[in-house]
């Protein structure tokens, strides 16, 4: 088969010696150990889960709880309902992102073939 493509990528001393080193324990080139890397290397997809929208909820949420508990700290003065409120809203959130993780990484189970 001819190759007319070339891909060009930048890898620094370290990487390239540990290329090397792999490709000629495995009696290869560089080229042709990294086509048998990517021929030999199952992909698994990314998940949908919103990582950063989760973290960005959890940041807000800790911001708030953190916020009531210095005021309790200097006041004295507990609101159990507002600390209630937060907590019951960061469990809800933390229920949804774990709903979320295994809705979408049910692939990964069982060496990520799905069963």
């Amino acid at each position: 088969m001819k190759r007319t493509e070339r891909i060009k990528f930048w890898l620094d001393d370290d990487e390239l010696a540990l290329v090397d080193k792999k490709a000629k324990a495995a009696g290869l080139n560089r080229s042709a150990y990294i086509r048998k890397l990517m021929s030999e290397t199952e992909v698994i997809p990314a998940t949908d889960v919103d990582y950063a929208l989760y973290a960005s909820e959890f940041r807000r949420l800790g911001r708030n709880l953190n916020e009531r508990l210095k005021r309790i700290n200097t006041t004295g003065e507990i609101d159990c309902d507002e600390i209630d409120r937060i907590l019951i809203e960061i469990k809800k959130t933390a229920d949804l992102f774990l709903k979320d993780l295994r809705e979408h990484t049910a692939h990964l189970e069982n060496g990520g073939d799905g069963r």
